[in-house]
């Protein structure tokens, strides 16, 4: 697995810092959300348990990336939106840069999963 770079190390270009972001969300998806959530299992069920959630995830990218979302009127339609912020650790009203990671990213969060569940998040 590689690691995600660190904010200090970010690429300097908009497209090489928004995968930044976007590959530091995906790795406290995984390693947070679906490893912290099967730690505790039985080892004979962590297996399928990895999938089940790993499987959920994907489906709430779906959801973020607009593929599916509930019905809201013939006229009006609903998007949930995916929005990493960069903020000063000592003075958090300050935000130092924003990316929209869903639905509007660069890449759809859907494909960056896959690099995600291969364990890369440098891509």
């Amino acid at each position: 697995m590689t690691e995600p770079r660190p904010y200090r190390e970010w690429r300097s270009d908009p497209s090489g810092r928004w995968r930044d972001a976007f590959h530091s969300f995906g790795h406290i998806l995984l390693t947070h959300a679906r490893d912290g959530a099967v730690q505790r299992i039985a080892p004979e069920h962590r297996e399928a348990a990895t999938r089940a959630a790993t499987d959920a995830l994907y489906n709430l990218m779906m959801i973020l990336e607009g593929v599916v979302g509930p019905e809201v009127g013939a006229e009006h339609t609903l998007e949930f939106a995916l929005v990493a912020r960069v903020r000063e650790r000592n003075n958090q009203s300050v935000v130092l840069e924003q990316f929209e990671l869903a639905p509007d990213g660069e890449e759809s969060v859907c494909m960056g999963f896959h690099f995600w569940t291969d364990g890369d998040f440098r891509v």
